[in-house]
């Protein structure tokens, strides 16, 4: 909710967490939900999807076709992959979720067995 989200330090598994997910130096300052009327006290409005993206380009599409080693496939197609924990994380430093839902959502998912 941007009418109550504040900003705070990391907490040390939260760092841990955003440095998993890829963000190379991990700000001092995250976003963090707080609660208020507007939200009806859960820091949360509406609703955000991280998402996992593979771009299929010609590059790719090249690579695949002739007789590449998988090796060197791989190579660039870990540049043209998000990973889901990235973009989440990537949302949260952007304030549009936080670390902490972020993190509890990634819970579930392993918990899960998806």
């Amino acid at each position: 909710c941007e009418s109550c989200r504040e900003q705070r330090p990391p907490t040390d598994e939260e760092a841990a967490w955003l440095r998993q997910a890829g963000v190379q130096e991990v700000p001092e300052q995250i976003w963090a939900s707080v609660g208020c009327e507007e939200c009806r006290n859960t820091g949360y409005r509406g609703r955000t999807a991280v998402h996992e993206v593979f771009v299929m380009d010609e590059e790719m599409r090249t690579l695949l076709s002739g007789d590449t080693p998988m090796d060197e496939i791989e190579a660039v197609a870990e540049a043209k992959y998000t990973r889901i924990h990235h973009d989440a994380a990537v949302k949260a430093l952007e304030g549009i979720t936080d670390v902490k839902e972020a993190m509890r959502i990634f819970r579930h998912i392993a918990d899960s067995g998806q």
